[in-house]
């Protein structure tokens, strides 16, 4: 005699069908959750520079890389650069300014003078404008001198004065105004005088050229030296 299999209840069944369906929408909803997480931290945070990439860790300012990269010449160095392009001397003698930079600033024998100091004055009374130039030389050379002024009323360019220069020494020379060349010594702010010793290398010239922009004495005899000459009480020879 067989017994008959007891029918699963219905509400039983429901309950297991609700279980099911809760756990599988909770399963749904975190893996959902957890890929939004991921999506915003990839969003947010920068990507990672790769380890292989030489100085990936580290950036350098680029302001520090050219400070580096650009530093400043000396100025003989700058005079070497360009004679050597030019060609304008040879590239013995332009050495020679770097050996002077060494020496505090003093010419090398190549630009055949050791010093100058110049200074101009003018008699205006009897329209006389006088020239002086006090030197030291390292052989007898000879030298042109040439000078000019700038002032209110026009400038004035002064005829080239030659000289041989030789020991230590002050070379003077005078020169005749005319009418209108008194009235623009008068008017004058500075003079430019160029000492130029024959066969010296280009360079030279800043030894030796001078601006007198210091204007001293009266109105009818005033005189022009710059800050530093040896001129302060000189007059006209």
């Amino acid at each position: 005699m067989h017994r008959k299999q007891a029918e699963a209840d219905p509400a039983e069944a429901h309950a297991a069908r609700v279980a099911w369906w809760a756990a599988f929408v909770t399963t749904a909803v975190l893996a959902l959750a957890l890929g939004f997480v991921r999506t915003a931290n990839a969003a947010t945070l920068p990507a990672s520079p790769p380890l292989s990439a030489p100085g990936a860790l580290i950036a350098e300012p680029e302001e520090a890389e050219e400070e580096d990269g650009e530093e400043e010449l000396e100025d003989c160095e700058v005079e070497v650069e360009f004679y050597e392009a030019t060609g304008d001397e040879p590239e013995e003698e332009v050495e020679g300014e770097c050996e002077a930079e060494e020496e505090d600033e003093a010419p090398p024998p190549s630009c055949r003078l050791e010093s100058t100091d110049t200074a101009v004055s003018a008699d205006l009374v009897h329209r006389r404008l006088h020239l002086a130039v006090r030197y030291s030389a390292f052989k007898p050379t000879p030298v042109a001198v040439s000078y000019f002024l700038r002032g209110s009323k026009g400038p004035l360019t002064l005829p080239v004065e030659r000289k041989r220069f030789a020991g230590n020494g002050v070379f003077r020379a005078t020169e005749a105004l005319s009418a209108a060349q008194a009235k623009k010594v008068a008017a004058a702010r500075s003079f430019t005088v160029q000492v130029r010793p024959s066969g010296a290398p280009g360079y030279c010239h800043e030894y030796f050229d001078q601006d007198l922009s210091v204007r001293r004495g009266g109105a009818s005899s005033p005189i022009w030296t710059d800050s530093d000459s040896s001129f302060r009480h000189a007059r006209h020879a």
